[in-house]
């Protein structure tokens, strides 16, 4: 139900669960497509969202995971990650070791302030505390709405950085059909105006921070 989904509730409720063997299927196409044109060295990041990845258990998430990382073999020239981007809240703390086998020690998380609520944000920064204490790097990704806004790019990084978040990413608020049609695009978004202003503001900070020797995830879009 985040006001910046594109799917519409008849999507959202759909049960459907794409099976390990459609996955497998879909893994050696791209085996076979890889070996066609004789790439010799083959990254492969198998990038996990939704929705919540992890609603779907971890019996599922390992069983996808280990089909294809036997197909996109390293003795094949595959080098495999698999980056799970995860709301945090509600997933139990026996994700973490599956994160760190599968994700290479990394992890994501959607950040977007307080346009969640006051009781969300307290649990979501209980939850990303415990996995950087865990050992794992954790990196954020944002849609930019008001209330981000209204904290303001200085206070928003300092309190990231305080986190220990790598890296970050800034998206612009899209309209889509769904929010457009509920109105919560128009009282979430910011126009796109905004969006620079903070991000131009935001990267001129992150810039004073670091010649302060100081402490300050990557911005996503600065490397753009």
């Amino acid at each position: 139900r985040c006001p910046h989904c594109y799917l519409s509730l008849t999507q959202r409720q759909d049960p459907t669960v794409l099976s390990v063997d459609k996955m497998a299927e879909v893994c050696h196409k791209v085996d076979d497509y890889y070996n066609k044109i004789g790439l010799d060295n083959k990254t492969i990041v198998n990038y996990w969202y939704g929705g919540e990845p992890t609603s779907m258990g971890q019996q599922y998430f390992v069983d996808c995971a280990n089909t294809i990382n036997s197909i996109f073999d390293e003795r094949k020239g595959y080098d495999v990650k698999h980056t799970v981007l995860s709301a945090l809240v509600g997933v139990k703390d026996d994700w973490f070791p599956i994160f760190d086998k599968y994700g290479k020690g990394e992890v994501q998380t959607s950040f977007d302030g307080l346009m969640r609520g006051d009781s969300y944000m307290r649990i979501w920064e209980k939850k990303v505390r415990k996995i950087v204490d865990y050992g794992l790097s954790i990196s954020t990704i944002s849609v930019v709405n008001h209330e981000l806004v209204k904290d303001g790019p200085r206070k928003v990084l300092d309190y990231l950085s305080s986190l220990g978040v790598k890296e970050t990413s800034w998206l612009p608020f899209m309209l889509n059909a769904q929010n457009h049609e509920t109105g919560m695009y128009e009282e979430y978004a910011p126009p796109m105006g905004v969006w620079s202003d903070f991000m131009i503001e935001m990267t001129e900070y992150w810039i004073e921070k670091r010649l302060k020797g100081e402490h300050a995830p990557e911005i996503g879009q600065m490397h753009f």
